[in-house]
């Protein structure tokens, strides 16, 4: 009897510490819902009230106007090739960056090379050679290999003739190989860089202007990440098992939601990234929060609808709904 009297004893007290614990997390969630509204209160200057509900009936959404000259910004003709198109994303200054990078680096590069060494042609690179290379690259997609050497196999029934007469083998791979984005002089002259990023940043910032520029997004937008495959040695890989890729190169994305057009990216480079964006004293220092600013700032104030997840949600991104997204 004695026993039982001890292990009843201990029951109640164990209810009664579970109660105790259910009552100040209410307590907590309460305080930490108010100093939420309080914030929202703050940013938009006035007073909001906030009248929660577990009833997804409860919600009662309204669209704002969307004011936004939607589409491509620049004259579409009926005889338009996709040649075109791809030329008005990679024009002169995309591929000036990329010869000029790329003849540093070859210049830069004193070594002494085999007889027999396929790098031993190594004269300097121009934009309509890389705009063979970079074509390679794009069929190379279309077409996969067990080997990329397979692509210029000159006998066999896989042999592909048409490799071979872009470019030949050695001189791809020496490209390849001697392929730049920065110099030393262009990476010292970065504002903001992302010091694991600096190799490529100079080209981040011409295709996010570029994206930005040429077209701009209809009402529905959606931000989520992006998983580039990557298995080879890089700091800031990310495991994410969901994704079709499972580890790679993660970026965050904003994509028009009824063509998927990629408008504007962030890459992750782990702790510490760096947006290039100069951040405000109101806005918030968590990440998730900069992620969903510095996306859609130049959408502010034109009535776009954000779908996103709860990963990105805080308080200081609700409170955009006020400054009319």
């Amino acid at each position: 009897m004695q026993w039982e009297h001890l292990v009843s004893l201990e029951w109640i007290q164990c209810s009664s510490i579970v109660v105790f614990l259910k009552l100040l997390k209410q307590q907590w969630l309460a305080e930490e819902d108010a100093r939420a509204d309080q914030q929202v209160s703050n940013l938009i200057g006035g007073s909001v009230e906030f009248n929660w509900s577990n009833d997804p009936g409860a919600f009662k959404g309204q669209r704002e106007e969307f004011r936004c000259e939607c589409g491509p910004q620049f004259d579409v003709s009926a005889d338009m090739r996709p040649l075109d198109i791809f030329l008005k994303f990679f024009t002169d200054d995309v591929l000036n960056l990329l010869v000029d990078a790329t003849n540093k680096y070859m210049n830069r590069l004193q070594q002494p090379l085999q007889e027999h060494s396929r790098f031993r042609d190594c004269k300097e690179t121009s934009k309509e050679e890389i705009c063979v290379f970079i074509s390679i690259l794009m069929f190379q997609g279309l077409m996969p290999v067990p080997k990329e050497q397979d692509y210029w196999k000159e006998n066999g029934y896989l042999s592909l003739p048409g490799f071979r007469a872009l470019m030949p083998r050695n001189r791809f791979l020496f490209l390849k190989r001697m392929l730049h984005f920065s110099s030393p002089e262009d990476e010292q002259l970065l504002v903001n860089c992302d010091i694991k990023l600096r190799k490529i940043q100079p080209l981040i910032n011409l295709l996010r202007s570029k994206f930005r520029s040429l077209y701009l997004p209809s009402r529905d937008i959606a931000i989520d990440e992006s998983l580039l495959k990557w298995h080879s040695r890089l700091s800031f890989v990310q495991k994410i098992a969901t994704k079709a890729a499972k580890a790679g190169i993660k970026s965050y994305e904003l994509c028009e939601s009824h063509t998927g057009y990629l408008w504007d990216f962030i890459v992750y480079s782990g702790k510490g990234t760096q947006h290039g964006e100069e951040q405000d004293q109101e806005e918030p220092s968590n990440m998730t929060a900069k992620i969903v600013i510095d996306l859609v700032r130049p959408l502010l104030n034109r009535g776009h609808t954000l779908t996103m997840d709860n990963f990105y949600n805080s308080p200081f991104a609700h409170s955009l709904g006020f400054k009319r997204i």
